[in-house]
């Protein structure tokens, strides 16, 4: 698993040097790419720990997708569900 979690830290520190270039946004400077590139990795961190538990039921392409359109639409509270 830590194999795993320093491939997403790579990942991330990737994905926002790409937000960086592709935004014109200074990635010293602007929180935006790191902040956006956390949340992407996050989503994508926590659909491989739901299915490697097995606490999914979609395949892990699949979960991964849902979370990032969760983040997309900014996470809208009648997709939050509860444990009752």
């Amino acid at each position: 698993m830590a194999q795993v979690l320093v491939l997403f830290e790579r990942g991330r520190q990737r994905l926002a040097q790409v937000i960086s270039e592709r935004t014109g946004a200074d990635l010293l400077r602007d929180p935006a790419p790191q902040l956006l590139a956390g949340a992407a990795t996050t989503a994508m961190s926590t659909a491989t720990t739901m299915w490697a538990r097995r606490t999914a039921e979609l395949p892990l392409p699949d979960l991964i997708r849902a979370n990032l359109e969760q983040l997309r639409a900014g996470i809208p509270l009648d997709v939050v569900t509860s444990a009752d």
